[in-house]
């Protein structure tokens, strides 16, 4: 079922290693908001629109974009702190992943694309991009996710991957991969 126009964010489809570097941004100085006159500094619009648009789908910003206690904790904390809170944080966010019957450790990489696609009615290129984030995020966390979500990741939408995305039924024989 696609989500109803409300207001729940979409899932983050940022580069993970932009998230990264704008988590380790917060350890330097966590501001009382975070919104694009504070972003627009380090990053382009665009970019601070999206980690805007992924901190508010990670509950770490509130409506009003101020940090929420559980941001607070998630930027001093290290190790298995860290990893315990991003587990949390990853639970209540991807609530339409974690609380389906689907098995994220035995599930297949497809399965977890109709997911995404059925949950929020995106491209699929969005949806890739989405599912990058969400695999990496769990790889930081510590969330131990099916083996087959690694290579497919890998090669699944590559461009020597088209074979690959006709088995998968992203795109039918003879239709141009960069159509949805």
């Amino acid at each position: 079922m696609i989500m109803e126009e409300e207001n729940k964010p979409f899932p983050p489809c940022i580069p993970y290693k932009t998230f990264e570097s704008f988590m380790s941004m917060l350890k330097q100085r966590l501001p009382t908001r975070i919104d694009l006159s504070y972003l627009s500094d380090k990053f382009s619009i665009s970019i601070g629109t999206q980690l805007m648009y992924a901190m508010s789908f990670l509950k770490l910003i509130d409506i009003n974009a101020r940090p929420t206690p559980r941001l607070k904790l998630l930027v001093l904390a290290t190790g298995e702190h860290r990893a315990a809170l991003m587990r949390q944080v990853a639970d209540e966010s991807y609530t339409f992943l974690f609380k389906v019957s689907l098995d994220i450790q035995h599930t297949t990489y497809t399965e977890l694309v109709d997911v995404f696609l059925n949950t929020y009615g995106m491209k699929i290129n969005v949806c890739r991009k989405c599912i990058n984030f969400f695999l990496a995020f769990c790889e930081d966390a510590g969330i131990p996710l099916s083996s087959d979500f690694v290579s497919k990741r890998q090669n699944l939408f590559t461009n020597s991957g088209k074979k690959h995305q006709e088995e998968a039924g992203f795109i039918g024989a003879g239709q141009k991969s960069g159509s949805t």
